[in-house]
């Protein structure tokens, strides 16, 4: 479960990152645990990895959820088997 503090933004975010895991991984029951792990993984070391996202730039979140440089700093192990 994600610190109270994190919840507006989780909750503002949700639906986008689900989206993207979802087309990542196709449907099933391992979506919802990879999209709190991505939540976890963004927060994590007092907002670490999300620091690294440059809204200034014109990336979305969902855009930077589906980088390479997301997926290395976030240390999400992904198994599509």
């Amino acid at each position: 479960m994600l610190p109270i503090i994190a919840r507006p933004f989780s909750d503002a975010h949700l639906e986008r990152v689900r989206g993207v895991v979802a087309r990542m991984l196709g449907p099933g029951p391992d979506v919802d645990d990879l999209v709190q792990d991505v939540f976890v993984a963004l927060l994590a070391r007092e907002g670490a990895v999300l620091r690294t996202w440059d809204p200034e730039r014109g990336a979305k979140l969902e855009t930077f959820v589906r980088t390479d440089r997301f997926w290395s700093s976030a240390e999400i192990a992904i198994s599509c088997s």
